[in-house]
Formats: C-alpha cells, structure tokens, sequence
C-alpha cells in the first residue's frame, strides 16, 4: 500500500474515502507490534503526500502518546519523526498547535525516563526547526517548563 500512496497518487490523487479508509486501517492497527512497521512506513508515506483527513489528525494524537509511553525505543522514534513533520509541514491552526505542545509539556512529568528523554529530543527538534515566529511565541513556555523539569527531576 505504501509503494502505491508514493507512486500512484502521484498520477491520480485518491479519493478522500480511500485516505479516510487507510487512517482507520492505520489507527486500528497502530498499537500492534506485528504491524507497526507497515502501518508506520504507510503513515509517512501519507504525511508525505500531505494528504488531508480530519481523522489523520486525530491520529497523531495516538502518535504523540506513542512516542513517550512506547517501551521500544525504535518505535518512539519512528513516532517522534512522524509527530515532527506532521507538526512543521500540515496546516494547523494556532490552537491545534498549542494543544499538541501542552501536552507534551504535560508528559515531561512522565515516570519512565526514556519517554522523557525522547520528549527533549522532540523539543531539540523544534527549536532547530521551529520558524522563528513560532519560537519566539513558545521559547518562554518551554524554558520555564524544561527549567522547572530540570529541577525537579531526580535522575
């Protein structure tokens, strides 16, 4: 499915029941470790393409927990990517953005360590690539936030 979401659509677009089909497919699957892989390299390849589904944004919510509560490192990765270009490359309104920061704000607080420290590589990332507009908009909510974080972390 992948190979025809790179390739296919390229020619013919697909329809908005066939994006909001493979959304569905991809979010009852997500969580499956036997999938993860396909469904993960099928979600890129629809990011991507920037498809647009009410439903895909939705899912990325499930993205945004996955990259901190995954016990597999591999998969907060891959989910870590996937969040960071969805939040740089789709149209969101400024609300949608704030939400996703706050949340991930929230999760710094999160017990495991590692799902910590890939929130801060998340963070790394978006003040690398952040439009500066942006930063300036978040860099005292982040600094303040990371800064009590830092404190108050016992590791």
């Amino acid at each position: 499915m992948t190979e025809l979401i790179k390739t296919y659509s390229v020619y013919c677009d697909l329809s908005d029941t066939q994006i909001k089909t493979l959304v569905l497919i991809i979010k009852n699957n997500v969580t499956t470790y036997s999938m993860q892989s396909n469904v993960f390299h099928c979600l890129k390849a629809i990011i991507n393409r920037r498809f647009l589904c009410p439903d895909l944004y939705d899912l990325m919510e499930t993205i945004e927990d996955m990259m901190v509560t995954n016990i597999s490192r591999t998969t907060r990765g891959v989910c870590a990517n996937i969040f960071v270009q969805f939040i740089l490359e789709y149209p969101l309104e400024q609300s949608r953005v704030q939400q996703h920061i706050n949340h991930m704000l929230k999760n710094l607080t999160y017990f495991d360590i590692d799902g910590r420290l890939s929130l801060l590589d998340v963070f790394q990332t978006f003040v690398d690539k952040f439009p500066t507009h942006l930063l300036d908009n978040y860099s005292e909510l982040f600094f303040f936030t990371l800064f009590l974080r830092l404190v108050n972390d016992p590791a």
